[in-house]
């Protein structure tokens, strides 16, 4: 919900604590962050003002465990709106899920 919303991790928080504090949820029920789980992948991508893209195709993908990589088997796969621009590779096999490569949030 926190990502549906475009929360800063502060505000993911406060609305943790604002849920508990009006109980709405059943007792027992966890919130759990993940917030530190993109840091072994920072290496492979870099960012530039609102863009961030891969720099390291095949690093990458050995780090997900595709260690024989061809670009053969592999489709560059973009997607564009107003709002914002997603790139993926797609492998044409479909043995692996869809790897992300480059997003934009705000286009112009």
């Amino acid at each position: 919900m926190a990502r549906d919303l475009n929360l800063s991790k502060e505000s993911s928080e406060l609305l943790d604590s604002r849920l508990k504090e009006k109980y709405p949820l059943k007792p027992g029920t966890l919130i759990i962050f993940y917030w530190k789980r993109h840091e072994e992948f920072l290496p492979y991508f870099t960012q530039e003002n609102e863009i961030v893209c891969c720099n390291n195709v095949e690093g990458l993908l050995n780090k997900l465990g595709v260690f024989e990589y061809n670009p053969n088997d592999w489709q560059l796969f973009i997607d564009s709106s107003k709002r914002n621009l997603k790139c993926v590779l797609l492998h044409s096999g479909n043995a692996f899920g869809s790897i992300p490569l480059g997003h934009s949030t705000t286009l112009k």
